[in-house]
């Protein structure tokens, strides 16, 4: 989509744009979305809730449209000139030249899913479903309660529970993956976020 709306001669651009921006300012709701999700499409308690959903964004198809966009046109009368159609335009040119601005919303996409508690917490009553943030933080709750139970109740406990050190291990057990994902697409971080940022 974000190819086909980087096309000045596309008849549709301006309207599926306007209708892209749109849904970015006006959503449903989280009641309306939770019933198609759990009604419609069946999504409680199916690991497909958190991979599904998030395939695509209006945000990534504007994002890859000013990407292709600053693609200097020359490549494409070139390549019709040799006899080629837009899909083989978009595979053997196009893709191999997008390679930052996909490991831009790789990383991006993989950071937000990491972080992302609030799907878990929504759909998935099955605890074995749940993300390690939600997980992570049902330890520290329920180490904070301890902890405040025994000293409302007046009783001394045998060992003390450092809640402090608990919330620092969770935020560095948060931002491991990242931190080991982060070398491979340093190099396409830059150039992507650079890109993707000029409007056109």
């Amino acid at each position: 989509m974000g190819y086909a709306l980087s096309k000045d001669q596309f008849r549709l651009r301006k309207p599926i744009t306007y209708i892209l921006v749109a849904s970015m300012l006006f959503s449903g709701g989280t009641v309306p979305t939770y019933i198609v999700y759990t009604q419609l499409y069946h999504f409680g308690n199916n690991i497909l809730v958190y991979i599904l959903p998030t395939l695509g964004s209006a945000w990534g198809v504007i994002l890859y449209r000013t990407f292709f966009k600053n693609i200097s046109t020359s490549l494409f009368e070139s390549a019709y000139i040799d006899g080629a159609n837009e899909i083989q335009i978009l595979i053997r040119i196009v893709f191999p030249m997008a390679k930052a601005i996909f490991a831009i919303q790789y990383f991006m996409g993989m950071t937000a899913q990491w972080n992302n508690f609030q799907t878990a917490l929504l759909y998935m009553s099955d605890q074995r479903l749940h993300t390690i943030q939600l997980v992570l933080q049902r330890i520290l709750n329920s180490a904070d309660v301890l902890k405040k139970a025994y000293e409302t109740f007046g009783f001394e406990m045998d060992i003390d529970i450092p809640i402090m050190a608990m919330r620092y291990a969770i935020c560095l057990i948060s931002i491991l993956p990242i931190m080991a994902l982060f070398p491979f697409v340093q190099k396409h971080f830059s150039k992507g976020m650079a890109v993707g940022s000029v409007k056109g």
